[in-house]
Order: structure tokens, then C-alpha cells, then sequence
């Protein structure tokens, strides 16, 4: 487990989270987001992506870079 520090933005009300990456899974429930954090799409192995609970109203065209 790598803790990674993904998120420091004062627009979705985190200013900095410390989400620890387990290989190919990552968690990011109940944070408040209203975007998917940039720092997602460059994580070319990641399988499992939890963005539950949060505010997310639309999913970008980057989530299609999510191919496995």
C-alpha cells in the first residue's frame, strides 16, 4: 500500500487527502467531490475506481481511458 496525496483542492472542500492506492483499486468514497481529481486518468493499471457518495453530477470523456 503507497498513501498517495491526490487530492488538495479548496473547491471541493479537501485541502489534502492522503489515499492510499493498493495496485489496481482505488477509493475515493464520501470525500465530496464534484469532479473526478486529474491525478485518476494517469493511473494506467487501475481497475476498481469507488467514487461513491460523493457529488459527481457527470462523468468525463477521460473515463474512457479506464480500459481495464
Amino acid at each position: 500500500m503507497t498513501p498517495t496525496p491526490l487530492l488538495e483542492r479548496a473547491h471541493n472542500k479537501i485541502i489534502r487527502c492522503k489515499v492510499v492506492y493498493e495496485g489496481k483499486r482505488l477509493e475515493l468514497p464520501s470525500l465530496h467531490l464534484t469532479e473526478i481529481p486529474p491525478e485518476v486518468w494517469e493511473l494506467e493499471d487501475l481497475e476498481y475506481l469507488d467514487l461513491s457518495n460523493n457529488q459527481l453530477t457527470h462523468l468525463p470523456r477521460q473515463i474512457g481511458r479506464l480500459t481495464k
